[in-house]
């Protein structure tokens, strides 16, 4: 993984956190605002956090990680403001549509191919497009169990590469049962976040969908995406431990 790319999860993690805190009445100064009849709140904290992380994002230059860092902050953001409750499954959905239009697609969508010459940058993702073909190759050969925990294994413009994408890289490595495995981990906080109060739901989708989203162009796990993962998880047990405490 890049340098760039490693600062944009960096930061990402840290507005995950930061947004969640706040989503679950973690002690922050808040800014109360009097217009006419109306008022509303500013939190310093979250605000300054948020312009650090656009401001070095965009330093650094990664569109990957402008793209995340930007999503992660509309979406949450617009989440509170409007009290939407964002349906995972629907991110889910996207996801998947993006994955097969942008990694399947061998550069033949043109729609993906205009949206990256837009943003200045080529429709065959740096090289990645090649990397991911070569992918696919390997991943026939071996589809089951993988080639091992290895990521540099795809052999071209003399060196050795990475696949470039997290769901490539660990059908490369442990086959379709290991990529069984993490879809079922991620379909079942999924479900666990529409048992969470709607501002800690919607964070933590929106922080989990970003990690899948730069995952289309890294290969591996960030660590510290199992974190929310199980942040996702313990606001459940939370709430039945507290079920369980008042019947008794």
């Amino acid at each position: 993984m890049g340098y760039d790319n490693g600062v944009a999860y960096n930061l990402l993690t840290l507005l995950g956190i930061n947004y969640f805190l706040y989503s679950r009445d973690y002690s922050m100064k808040r800014l109360k605002f009097v217009y006419y009849y109306d008022y509303f709140f500013i939190t310093p904290r979250i605000n300054i956090f948020n312009l650090i992380s656009l401001i070095s994002i965009f330093i650094i230059g990664s569109a990957t990680g402008s793209l995340i860092i930007c999503i992660f902050i509309i979406l949450v953001n617009v989440g509170y403001l409007l009290k939407i409750e964002y349906n995972p499954w629907i991110f889910f959905t996207l996801y998947i549509i993006l994955f097969f239009m942008i990694i399947m697609s061998n550069d033949q969508s043109a729609l993906i191919t205009s949206l990256t010459e837009a943003m200045g940058r080529d429709g065959g993702f740096t090289g990645r497009s090649l990397l991911w073909k070569k992918a696919v190759e390997l991943i026939l050969q071996k589809p089951f169990l993988g080639w091992g925990n290895n990521s540099d294994i795809i052999e071209v413009w003399g060196s050795l590469f990475s696949a470039h994408n997290q769901i490539l890289d660990l059908v490369l490595r442990g086959g379709f049962l290991t990529l069984l495995f993490y879809l079922a981990l991620q379909a079942y906080t999924f479900f666990l976040l529409k048992k969470n109060q709607l501002q800690t739901s919607n964070v933590l989708l929106i922080v989990n969908f970003c990690f899948l989203l730069g995952g289309l162009m890294e290969a591996g796990i960030r660590p510290v995406q199992f974190i929310f993962l199980a942040l996702t998880i313990t606001p459940y047990y939370e709430q039945n431990i507290r079920k369980r405490s008042t019947n008794d």
